[in-house]
């Protein structure tokens, strides 16, 4: 979807894992995060072009734009306020021909993803909970924020509202890694291929990797 030729950015990079592979096969791109990564050094020996931006999109301005921008990975830590901020600073730094491509970071926001969320991971949870006490195993239980997630339309309205608009078909990939979460899950995926087919088949109901493909509206 992207040419060779185009300027691109990527936002929340890090060190790169996706960004890098772009490089090697010759995309004009720069990465860019909110400090430096470790290892930086030892990157740029390794990759001679390598353009590495300090820059954190929702607080700081740049002069330079860009023909397309990229970010995987990270717009399921902003809340709803923080995300339209996203896209509002985005389209400041965008050409106007230009494009925005995101994956959240998380999977889609819908009955499946409730049923998993909030019905099957806590049942399994007090139900291993139950079993260490039982067998006497030290368990512990302990809540912290996995981050917002979305449906479709609420990424989709939040560019909109920043007059950013879907051009292309959303994207989907990984159908697997949701069930990561689950202890069980994990263990019978992992042992079983027929199991990990059968599960691979459910997760299209919640895959994990969904590409945004966003354009200035004309």
């Amino acid at each position: 979807n992207i040419k060779k030729n185009k300027k691109i950015l990527s936002i929340g990079s890090g060190r790169g894992v996706a960004e890098l592979k772009l490089l090697d096969l010759g995309y004009n791109i720069t990465l860019s995060d909110i400090d430096y990564p470790k290892g930086l050094g030892k990157l740029k020996r390794n990759f001679k072009n390598l353009k590495f931006l300090k820059f954190n999109i929702l607080k700081n301005k740049i002069k330079n734009k860009y023909d397309v921008i990229i970010c995987f990975n990270l717009i399921y830590a902003f809340d709803k306020l923080t995300l339209n901020r996203f896209f509002k600073n985005c389209k400041k730094i965008v050409n106007n021909k230009g494009v925005i491509v995101i994956s959240p970071g998380s999977s889609t926001l819908n009955i499946y993803k409730l049923i998993y969320d909030r019905l099957y991971l806590p049942i399994e949870t007090y139900f291993l909970f139950l079993l260490s006490f039982l067998k006497k195993k030290k368990f512990e239980i302990f809540k912290f924020h996995h981050g917002y997630t979305y449906s479709n339309m609420d990424i989709i309205s939040s560019a909109r509202e920043n007059s950013l608009i879907l051009t292309k078909k959303i994207v989907r990939r990984d159908f697997i890694s949701e069930f990561d979460r689950s202890i069980i899950l994990k263990e019978l995926i992992s042992r079983n291929d027929v199991i990990k087919k059968i599960f691979t088949l459910v997760g299209k109901r919640i895959p994990f990797v969904n590409f945004f493909y966003f354009e200035i509206k004309k």
